[in-house]
């Protein structure tokens, strides 16, 4: 809740007493709103307070939760791959898991693919589009296991779901980096996939 007397600056107050106002935000984990001209212009706050804001967000929409469970994931294989490899006997490095990463196209269907489903209000969308994110993950595992996608610069696909609602995942695999790129995610019922659709 905001205290209109302490939480409501203009902004040149702020920037003469910047070190004061960060030592409120810590100590009240309220927000403050810094006007220019009488009317709000921006809200400074805590780190701490904002985190749980986003925490909060997470929880009431599973699409922001997903968002941040995936970045999560990506950053912890990544270190783990980091780790591994430089610790790793030659033996060992041919079983280490691959790396999945969500290249920015692959990311934004994905978002689309979760509106379009309309997976916030319904359990069934929701549970299906797990199974998409679990099947994208245990790429890791085998990525060999994909075909190679039809008319894609060795490229290779997974196919999830049952007919109609068939996706296919593309993807590049790199063996020396032991990484797997996730580059697009379409319906399979789409016209025949070309290369210059993951651009």
């Amino acid at each position: 809740m905001l205290d209109l007397t302490e939480d409501i600056q203009s902004l040149t107050t702020f920037r003469r007493r910047s070190g004061d106002f960060l030592k409120q935000l810590r100590k009240s984990k309220r927000p403050v709103v810094l006007t220019v001209n009488g009317k709000a212009a921006a809200i400074v706050q805590d780190a701490e307070a904002y985190q749980r804001l986003l925490d909060i967000a997470a929880a009431a929409d599973p699409r922001e939760a997903f968002a941040r469970d995936w970045n999560s994931q990506e950053r912890d294989k990544a270190s783990l791959h980091a780790s591994s490899s430089k610790s790793s006997t030659p033996r060992s490095r041919k079983r280490m898991a691959y790396l999945v990463k969500l290249m920015p196209r692959a990311k934004l269907d994905l978002r689309l693919l979760f509106g379009h489903l309309h997976a916030s209000e319904s359990p069934t969308a929701f549970r299906w589009y797990q199974g998409l994110e679990q099947e994208i993950l245990r790429l890791e595992e085998n990525p060999k296991r994909c075909p190679a996608a039809p008319g894609g610069r060795k490229l290779r696909h997974l196919l999830y779901g049952h007919k109609p609602h068939v996706y296919r995942v593309i993807c590049r695999v790199l063996d020396q980096r032991r990484h797997v790129d996730v580059l697009h995610i379409r319906h399979g019922a789409r016209r025949r996939f070309r290369s210059q659709d993951i651009v």
